[in-house]
């Protein structure tokens, strides 16, 4: 893993693949993985896959010890 990655960075791959917060979850904060996240689904053109991806996550999951979050309700309210 690449050590010298700033916040800004980390958060930028964040919103190009939700897959990579299995690498990221603990060197950033999940306010700012929820900002990201939100950002991210919230663009007119997000692609199918960043969706499916982000349903199929288990670092994110409501029952998750890592990033305890509903996604269902997390995309209906953003």
């Amino acid at each position: 893993f690449i050590d010298d990655i700033n916040d800004e960075k980390l958060m930028e791959f964040l919103k190009q693949n939700i897959l990579v917060v299995k690498y990221i979850y603990k060197k950033i904060s999940v306010d700012n993985i929820k900002n990201a996240i939100k950002e991210a689904i919230s663009k007119e053109d997000i692609d199918e896959k960043y969706i499916r991806d982000f349903l199929n996550c288990s670092i994110i999951d409501r029952n998750s010890n890592e990033i305890n979050l509903d996604k269902i309700m997390f995309i209906y309210l953003s």
